[in-house]
């Protein structure tokens, strides 16, 4: 099994790109433990990986940045497509607003999934600590 580096997925040997998340050329075969973790180096991992974790404010700019691209792009879409502008400009304007249009819902639509992606992992850790706290507590 390959594990994806980005969103921790394991996937099977045979695939080039993350089942999960897309992304190439970042799986790893999975390798066996060489070395048993305690219980306080889980909690530094966990601490870590909370601190890496995109912070819901990083998302709510990116989300400020970009819906008005997207709005903006559709409202020029509208504009092109109702025949206000038309010709040469309304070709180009319409060419334009589709593709800068799926460039900015692509962009917000990665954010909130890699957001999501890292919010249930950092769950599933806390949930794997304290279960491991529990046992040795």
């Amino acid at each position: 099994m390959k594990k994806c580096t980005y969103c921790g997925r394991e996937n099977s040997d045979d695939v080039a790109r993350c089942v999960e998340c897309g992304t190439t050329g970042l799986l790893v075969p999975d390798l066996p433990p060489t070395t048993t973790e305690t219980a306080d180096e889980k909690v530094v991992k966990l601490e870590t990986l909370v601190r890496d974790r995109p912070k819901f404010i990083i998302v709510a700019g990116i989300w400020a940045i970009y819906l008005p691209g997207l709005l903006g792009n559709i409202l020029i879409l509208f504009t092109v497509l109702t025949g206000t502008i038309s010709g040469i400009p309304g070709v180009l304007l319409l060419l334009l607003s589709v593709g800068c249009g799926a460039l900015c819902a692509y962009l917000l639509y990665r954010v909130v999934k890699n957001y999501n992606i890292h919010k249930k992992r950092a769950a599933d850790e806390m949930v794997g600590v304290k279960a491991t706290n529990h046992n040795f507590g």
